[in-house]
């Protein structure tokens, strides 16, 4: 098969997760839209000492358990707000069209911290060399900031300047808001959002981290995370969760890896791409859900990775991008069933992430099947070589996915004895597969 053609394949496999065909051009929020957004802190570092009054300020943001939440969003799109704190100046919040002068952004600081200013930019301070983001849109001239409802300062910003601008404010901890009260217009009169790349509440706190992420929320504040549940509903809860989510995994992923857009046809619909996002960012709702309470900077990973919305444009990456979700789901599985405490549940998943895996190289299978069918057609060197083989695989392979479940044990012994195909597409995830069929194995026991 040519290598153009295969390339192609690849790129289709990548199913556009994070398309942004459904925005209009030269809008705000396709420029938005375009950078993947990168962690401004590293995840899971050691809190040395607890500050003391002459500490340097942390963006508490990335340092404490935070809330934020603005008055608007560009087509409503939740993601849009987790740009104001996800450390690029290349991205940025913008508000729903017309939501200018009276926009705002409110932020709960938890008891114990001090604010002790607020930082933000004027603007969306992204150019490039077809345009500037920063001139075509309005930029925030003035501000007022409010705590629990009370007036703390009104402060003018500098037009002019792309850098985050200092804010004079302090106080304790609380309902902190930024109402946008004066804004700039742009050389694009049709641009009409408020736009700004970034924002950072800067102060101290006895429990402050790093690699902390705000819940976020369009309108009113998300409330806090819940408290953990009792050992005994948690273990339920665990049970029923990790079938849920084993199931709804590989149902995504089985949509997504359909041959109708692996193959020759257009790529997703607009529509479609929002399912298929909506249906991800859910899935990673009930992870989050389940771990955050008994684990929170694991939440924070999750959150961060719901906000990327597996960002990728048709150009191979959504399925190493499916591979990353993978990793943080059996880590944060992981965690669950640590925290839970017994073999069963260790054994359980083990097990369903071992039929997870499954899937996925039963998928693959079918792919390269499909990718030699075609290289046969086409009258191509080695078409047609592995067709025979692959086809015979892919029905025991998809024979064994379904009825995994019914006899774990037995199934795992069938495929650990059958020896990995010849097609250049499957290596790594037939690894991957054996790998995690070896461990469900040690954890459950061979019988």
């Amino acid at each position: 098969m040519s290598g153009s053609r295969w390339i192609g394949i690849a790129a289709l496999l990548a199913l556009a997760c994070g398309s942004s065909e459904d925005a209009p051009t030269e809008t705000p929020a396709e420029a938005s839209s375009e950078a993947t957004p990168a962690p401004a802190q590293p995840i899971d570092e050691p809190v040395e000492a607890a500050p003391t009054p002459d500490s340097p300020p942390v963006d508490l943001l990335s340092a404490v358990a935070t809330q934020v939440a603005v008055s608007s969003a560009y087509r409503d799109r939740e993601g849009e707000v987790a740009k104001l704190f996800d450390g690029d100046l290349e991205t940025a919040w913008n508000s729903r069209s017309g939501d200018l002068a009276g926009a705002w952004i409110a932020v709960r600081v938890p008891e114990g911290a001090t604010v002790t200013a607020i930082e933000m930019t004027a603007g969306f301070t992204k150019r490039t060399d077809a345009r500037d983001l920063f001139t075509g849109n309005h930029r925030v001239a003035r501000v007022r900031v409010l705590r629990d409802g009370s007036e703390v300062t009104t402060h003018a910003l500098d037009t002019d300047s792309r850098a985050l601008q200092r804010i004079p404010a302090q106080g304790p901890g609380g309902v902190w808001r930024v109402e946008i009260a004066e804004t700039l217009p742009g050389a694009r009169e049709d641009w009409r959002e408020v736009c700004v790349s970034e924002l950072r509440v800067m102060g101290r706190a006895p429990d402050a981290g790093q690699g902390r992420f705000p819940t976020y929320a369009i309108g009113a504040l998300p409330e806090d995370e819940p408290a953990a549940a009792p050992a005994g509903d948690f273990a339920q809860t665990l049970r029923v969760r990790t079938h849920q989510i084993t199931d709804a995994w590989i149902e995504w992923e089985r949509d997504q890896m359909s041959s109708h857009y692996s193959f020759g046809d257009p790529g997703m619909l607009a529509d479609e791409v929002r399912e298929f996002r909506q249906r991800r960012r859910s899935l990673l709702r009930q992870l989050r859900d389940l771990v955050a309470p008994i684990d929170p900077a694991m939440g924070d990973r999750i959150r961060r990775a719901m906000m990327t919305d597996a960002q990728a444009r048709g150009d191979g990456s959504v399925w190493p991008a499916h591979a990353n979700d993978l990793t943080l789901l059996h880590e944060a599985m992981t965690v669950a069933v640590e925290h839970q405490g017994d073999d069963e549940a260790r054994c359980r998943w083990a097990q369903a992430h071992a039929r997870i895996r499954l899937h996925r190289v039963a998928r693959l299978v079918a792919v390269e099947r499909e990718r030699d069918d075609m290289d046969a057609f086409y009258d191509e060197e080695g078409g047609g070589d592995l067709g025979a083989d692959l086809s015979e695989l892919e029905m025991d392979l998809r024979g064994l996915a379904l009825d995994f479940s019914s006899d774990p044990r037995t199934h795992t012994r069938q495929l650990l004895a059958m020896e990995e195909p010849d097609a250049q597409g499957v290596h790594d995830e037939w690894a991957a597969m054996r790998a995690q069929l070896q461990a469900a194995q040690r954890t459950c026991g061979p019988d």
